[in-house]
């Protein structure tokens, strides 16, 4: 099995397959290269773009500043409304760090390098297709990816902020 196969879901063959799949430049993959945490090439050459996001994300969040209890003087003594809003903020914030450390949430880099590379995967299947079967296969492409967006809107909701709205809950706050 050579690295000149073709990719796997979730896997690419180069550097420069990679970088497209995060949407960097060769030359920024090249620089994580020298990380030594970062996940480096398969057994039999090639990258997961899944555990590449991983690291990513974890890089990322390691970056965000936090502060302890203890370092924050405003959650040590007083009482005002003000006060208490700053104070839930800060417990949403370490329940949100929390959930990220236990792996129950995901960072959103991550969720783009997956989705990108899943959607590529997906690119690449209907381009065969449409040379194998002509351009009649698209309307059954076309329907499946609509079921699958209902699929997801069922599951998750769908949270698409129209232009404005974000504006009207932001000012009651």
């Amino acid at each position: 099995m050579g690295s000149k196969s073709t990719p796997t879901e979730g896997k690419v063959p180069s550097i420069s397959a990679l970088a497209r799949a995060c949407g960097v430049a060769r030359t920024t993959v090249q620089a994580w290269q020298a990380d030594p945490e970062f996940p480096g090439q398969m057994d039999g050459g090639g990258f997961d773009v899944f555990e590449v996001g991983k690291w990513k994300g974890a890089k990322e969040e390691a970056k965000k500043p936090r502060l302890s209890g203890d370092e924050d003087p405003l959650l040590a003594s007083g009482d005002s409304p003000g006060l208490e809003r700053y104070r839930m903020a800060k417990a949403q914030m370490a329940e949100l760090d929390l959930g990220l450390r236990q792996g129950q949430l995901l960072p959103v880099e991550m969720l783009d390098v997956g989705l990108t590379a899943l959607t590529d995967a997906y690119r690449r299947g209907i381009e065969t297709a449409q040379r194998l079967y002509g351009s009649e296969i698209i309307p059954i492409f076309e329907e499946s990816f609509a079921r699958g967006k209902d699929v997801i809107d069922q599951h998750f909701g769908s949270h698409v902020i129209e232009e404005g709205e974000a504006d009207e809950t932001t000012d009651g706050a």
